[in-house]
C-alpha cells in the first residue's frame, strides 16, 4: 500500500507538471512559429510518437524494469521541460516535442505497469492512479493561465521540469 501512495504523489506530481504546461503549449507554440498549421504538426507528431514507441516498448518493459522505464521517463521529461525555455523556432519545438513524446511514453508504460504489479487488485490500482492523474491535469490547468500572467511561459517550464525531479527522488521509495 505504501508504494501504490508514493507512486500516487509522483503521478500527481508529474500530472501537475503536464497539466500547468499542455494547455499553454498551443498558444506557445502559436507564439513562435505564427502559424497555426505548425501547432497541428506539433501535436500531431507528439501523440504518433507517444504511441509508436509504446507498441515498442511493450515487448521490451519486462525486460528493462518497470522502474528503470519510469526514471528515465521522468528524467527525460524534465529535460524536455529544460528544452522549451529555449526553443524559439519550430525545429527546435519539434526535437523538443519529439523528447518530450519519447518521455510521455516512459511514464505512462512506467506508472500503468508499475500499479499493476503492486497487488493482485491490478484494475483499482490502474483506476486509482488514472483517476488521480485526471484530478491533477484538471486542477492544474485550471491555474496555468493565471500563472502565465502573474510569471511566463519559462516559469511553467521549469516548474514542470522541477517536479519531475522531484519524482524521480521519490521514485526511490517504490
Amino acid at each position: 500500500m505504501r508504494k501504490l501512495l508514493v507512486l500516487g504523489i509522483i503521478n500527481v506530481l508529474v500530472s501537475l507538471g503536464t497539466g500547468l504546461v499542455g494547455p499553454m503549449l498551443s498558444l506557445y507554440y502559436n507564439q513562435i512559429t505564427e502559424d497555426v498549421k505548425s501547432v497541428g504538426i506539433l501535436y500531431g507528431t507528439f501523440w504518433f510518437l507517444v504511441a509508436s514507441i509504446e507498441l515498442f516498448l511493450r515487448n521490451y518493459i519486462e525486460k528493462i524494469g518497470y522502474k528503470k522505464v519510469l526514471a528515465f521517463g521522468l528524467l527525460l521529461s524534465a529535460i524536455a521541460d529544460l528544452l522549451y525555455v529555449f526553443s524559439f523556432t519550430f525545429e527546435l519545438l519539434l526535437i523538443t516535442e519529439i523528447i518530450a513524446a519519447i518521455a510521455n511514453a516512459f511514464l505512462f508504460i512506467g506508472t500503468y505497469s508499475i500499479a499493476s504489479s503492486l497487488s493482485k487488485e491490478r484494475g483499482k490500482n490502474i483506476a486509482t492512479i488514472d483517476a488521480l492523474a485526471n484530478f491533477s491535469y484538471a486542477f492544474a490547468a485550471l491555474f496555468s493561465g493565471f500563472l502565465i500572467a502573474a510569471f511566463n511561459y519559462e516559469f511553467l517550464f521549469l516548474f514542470s521540469g522541477s517536479l519531475n525531479l522531484l519524482s524521480l527522488f521519490l521514485l526511490a521509495f517504490i
